[in-house]
């Protein structure tokens, strides 16, 4: 499997591996305090960060990839270094290939008796709903609690923005989804009218989102589901199409409003605990 990393630096190899559900950002300050005396190179395991992911996943395998990366690179006589899993995949490959390193360093806890106090992690881990969840940025939103609202912004039939609801993660009330979209869109296309943009959002704007939508000169806005609690293009109010407003989106709502509201459905029934 070809792994992806980053390196930083010249002179004598060193490669650093990640422990479990980490990625070769969790190494980045390291890497650069390093990188004025070595080559450094931080990976990606499989199954983690940015490269491929696999039904295989054991140490024989990850191994494997790392000698691979190894010869591919032309790597000789490295340092290698691991964290938790990463340390683990190392003092694998020293014993499966002594010849293709120069020194182990193993970067871990100590070997003592801890308290049990991550019981609580690993429940909520446990409870995720893997089958629905198609990226990291997925599970994180889901551990944290932010409401599964997405949106993308498209532009002549490409995408150039997306955001998900970060209100909890970002303790921000303005955190959501549309805002964060037309934001990035923005500063992708370097102005702040989108007047040939189309908004696609899971859930119906609030107040706050549909306002934006129309300073932002939105084109055409695209939704899921209905708000009826807090929606303010047609179910509480509409401000999207008021009549006295200089611009006015075209709305086309309900697109997939089952899928959707099952989405949101699901995910305030699990917060409950039904």
């Amino acid at each position: 499997m070809k792994l992806y990393f980053r390196e930083y630096g010249e002179g004598s190899p060193i490669i650093i591996l990640h422990g479990l559900l980490g990625s070769s950002d969790n190494w980045l300050t390291q890497a650069k305090l390093l990188s004025p005396s070595f080559k450094v190179y931080t990976i990606d395991q499989r199954n983690h960060g940015l490269s491929p992911h696999s039904d295989t996943f054991d140490y024989e395998s990850m191994v494997s990839d790392l000698a691979e990366f190894i010869d591919d690179h032309k790597i000789l006589d490295p340092v290698l270094m691991g964290h938790s899993m990463g340390g683990k995949t190392v003092m694998n490959f020293a014993l499966k290939h002594p010849d293709k390193l120069k020194k182990l360093i193993v970067v871990d806890i100590s070997p003592r008796a801890y308290d049990l106090e991550h019981y609580s992690l690993v429940e909520g881990l446990v409870k995720l709903p893997l089958a629905t969840l198609a990226s990291r940025n997925d599970a994180d939103a889901a551990l944290a609690g932010d409401v599964p609202v997405g949106a993308v912004i498209v532009r002549d039939g490409a995408v150039i923005a997306r955001a998900a609801n970060r209100t909890v993660r970002n303790q921000d009330a303005t955190g959501h989804a549309e805002t964060l979209a037309i934001r990035a869109a923005c500063e992708v296309l370097g102005r702040w009218r989108l007047d040939d943009c189309t908004l696609y959002v899971t859930l119906e704007p609030c107040a706050m989102c549909a306002g934006a939508s129309v300073l932002a000169r939105i084109q055409r806005v695209v939704f899921g589901a209905w708000d009826d609690k807090a929606g303010m293009v047609g179910s509480v109010g509409d401000v999207m199409r008021h009549p006295r407003l200089n611009h006015r989106p075209e709305v086309e709502a309900g697109v997939l409003q089952e899928e959707c509201g099952a989405v949101l459905k699901d995910f305030f029934l699990s917060r409950r605990g039904l």
